[in-house]
């Protein structure tokens, strides 16, 4: 596209060829300006694109087809207020975790009423019954724990050694014992299977003390 301006040693835009004015017949360089800027200096910022209007009117055309294809995307997917929940809940997960990490989170152990539990008791296994979800409690180094009721199914003695001395003890059926939501799995098991593998473990572990 042949050039109608050119751009001085100033930088502005000026016209190619500079024509005469019909009023006072002195060469002008550049069209008057009518309040809005020089358009000499708009006509060269346009020609300096090295586009035809033809093109320019194409990308015009392309630029608002893609806006608004941009804008049906965004109503299929999400909208500004689903963006802004989400990043609430995210703001709420990170909360989350970092209580979680300073240890003020508490797991809530999913266990039905009246499933068998197994207690190891000494050298024992002692078939209990879970009983509810009683409180949440505050040990004395200040760690929160979840506080859980068992009761024994059925009564039952048994023989242990307590500090050298063969003991005798007796569970009622019913009676009461709590623990910890995080003791299941160490003293607590969901399990015959896992309270004897377990219980075989701690044996062992006695044993190698011992010796």
């Amino acid at each position: 596209m042949e050039r109608l301006t050119v751009r001085n040693s100033e930088g502005i835009g000026v016209l190619k060829q500079p024509y005469q004015c019909e009023r006072c017949g002195d060469l002008q360089w550049s069209l008057p300006d009518l309040g809005n800027g020089s358009p000499t200096d708009r006509l060269a910022e346009y020609e300096d694109l090295g586009l035809t209007p033809e093109q320019l009117i194409e990308v015009d055309r392309l630029y608002a087809e893609k806006c608004k294809e941009l804008t049906e995307l965004q109503r299929s997917y999400l909208s500004g207020l689903e963006l802004a929940q989400i990043w609430a809940e995210l703001e709420k997960l990170k909360e989350y975790r970092n209580l979680e990490e300073q240890g003020l989170i508490l797991r809530v152990p999913q266990i039905k009423k009246g499933k068998t539990l197994y207690w190891i008791w000494g050298d024992e296994i002692v078939p209990v019954l879970f009983r509810r979800i009683t409180s949440c409690v505050v040990d004395n180094n200040g760690n929160p724990h979840v506080m859980c009721e068992m009761a024994t199914k059925k009564d039952r003695t048994f023989v242990h050694t307590y500090r050298r001395k063969i003991v005798a003890h007796t569970f009622k059926a019913g009676d009461k014992r709590y623990f910890y939501s995080e003791d299941i799995g160490k003293s607590v098991f969901l399990t015959k299977e896992e309270a004897e593998t377990a219980l075989k473990e701690l044996e062992e572990v006695r044993e190698n003390e011992i010796d």
